[in-house]
């Protein structure tokens, strides 16, 4: 008697193959705004002046100054280094 009453409950998925679109559409956004951020982090140079919106653990942090230095792995923007894998924006 239980499991028929578990049957009744049970969730569904009345617009087939939406959930497998949105997956597709968020990782299609996610590959756009790799490519934006990588191409402003390549237009940019030892003493441009930025702010810099990014993760750091789980916080969001903002750091506004000169940029130090520049690697494929991170920037030094006043003497704080920045991983690019937790830069969300550049300005």
């Amino acid at each position: 008697m239980q499991h028929n009453r578990a049957v009744q409950f049970m969730p569904f998925d009345s617009l087939k193959g939406f959930r497998e679109y949105l997956k597709y559409i968020e990782k299609e956004n996610d590959i756009d705004i790799d490519k934006m951020l990588y191409n402003k982090i390549k237009e940019l140079k030892i003493n441009d002046i930025i702010k810099v919106e990014y993760f750091y653990y789980d916080e969001l942090l903002e750091i506004y100054g000169i940029i130090k230095e520049i690697t494929n792995k991170y920037l030094v923007i006043s003497n704080t280094k920045v991983l690019i894998k937790d830069i969300l924006c550049i300005n």
